[in-house]
């Protein structure tokens, strides 16, 4: 979705929280007992990707915003972030370079595409059960981030690819005593965006709604409202996130997910498009693993999907992951992905086709 650009400079944000994580740094190395509230962490993703329609511009479809680069070694993230927690205050800044930040932030302004996350949480109850966040929080929405060590699979899902990976705004949250439940209700500044564009003078609101009945299963809803353009061609979005992640057997685990998007303009008819997903996920040995995904992308009136030339725009994916933990640090992972769409969106020898072949390999390295 293109986004028009403001003009000011938001540079104040990034010193703040610079600032912030600075001051409570020194703050824990002056005080013996309290140096182990501050934990800094990094996270490396070095990439290779083959994609056999061999674009002459290096990228792949426009749809795709991690490991965009075709037939070349490049970075999808490089993260150092900082988190610091000392009684009922808690603070994170990460900063980042890649591929992800390079395409997922390419409407923000420039002083901004680096930041990963930056907020502050308060505990507002002895029992520390419910808390506020506030700053660049990673979404609500969805099972995928943008760390994919983290991630049954190498890429990532294209329902993840077109809904946010992160939101601006104040989260109030609650958990219960036992921690099978939690609630949260967010006031956020739009869809993936971490200010608001010129025109968009009103918030976006969100809902999540998880439930953990055992370790082995997580039941989770999560909603977004609010307006995606600017008042002048006003259009609100109401958007439904439904997964489920269940551990089926000691070897074996699984994600289930269905999203379902509704953009409605003023006085006009409603535009919708659904989003399955399934991951299987089976453990070979105490290192190696598989995944196999099959997704599908049903657009018909291209609302997100902008880019598709033709009447309508379905997809259907299919990808198999292999992984190999060398240790506890380092992952390696290869992954075959297939596309296939309704129209023909992709391009082999300059020849439109309903298929498109690629392969990724990828090092993760975490600390």
């Amino acid at each position: 979705m293109t986004i028009k650009k403001q003009n000011y400079s938001s540079g104040f944000i990034t010193k703040l929280f610079v600032l912030l994580i600075v001051l409570l740094s020194l703050n824990a190395y002056s005080q013996k007992d309290s140096i182990q509230n501050l934990k800094i962490g990094a996270y490396g993703e070095v990439y290779y990707s083959y994609d056999f329609s061999n674009p002459s511009n290096h990228e792949k479809p426009e749809f795709i915003y991690n490991h965009k680069r075709h037939n070349e070694l490049n970075t999808n993230l490089l993260l150092l972030k900082a988190n610091y927690i000392n009684n009922s205050i808690s603070a994170n800044f990460g900063w980042m370079k890649g591929n992800y930040a390079q395409y997922n932030l390419a409407a923000e302004p420039s002083d901004l595409r680096g930041i990963y996350e930056a907020n502050i949480g308060f505990i507002l109850n002895k029992q520390k059960t419910i808390r506020v966040d506030a700053g660049v929080l990673p979404s609500h929405i969805g099972f995928e981030s943008a760390i994919g060590a983290d991630c049954f699979t190498l890429t990532r899902s294209l329902v993840a690819e077109n809904s946010p990976y992160f939101e601006t705004g104040i989260k109030l949250s609650s958990e219960s005593k036992n921690k099978r439940w939690f609630f949260a209700g967010l006031i956020l500044n739009g869809w993936q965006k971490m200010q608001r564009t010129l025109g968009e003078e009103n918030p976006s609101y969100g809902l999540q709604v998880q439930y953990k009945p055992s370790n082995k299963l997580t039941i989770n809803y999560s909603n977004f409202f609010g307006q995606t353009q600017p008042d002048t061609s006003t259009i609100f979005r109401f958007y439904h996130n439904l997964y489920l992640i269940s551990e089926l057997k000691e070897k074996y685990s699984i994600i289930v997910s269905c999203d379902l998007g509704i953009d409605k303009k003023t006085n006009e008819k409603s535009f919708m498009w659904i989003v399955p997903v399934c991951i299987l996920k089976s453990k070979l040995t105490t290192n190696n693993s598989v995944s196999i995904r099959v997704e599908y992308f049903d657009d018909p009136d291209k609302v997100i999907l902008t880019q598709v030339k033709g009447k309508e725009a379905k997809v259907f994916g299919s990808s198999i992951n292999f992984d190999k933990r060398i240790n506890g640090n380092l992952l390696l992972r290869f992954e075959a992905k297939h596309f296939y769409a309704s129209e023909k969106i992709f391009s082999i020898e300059n020849k439109a086709n309903n298929n498109n072949y690629n392969f990724t390999s990828a090092l993760c390295v975490q600390f």
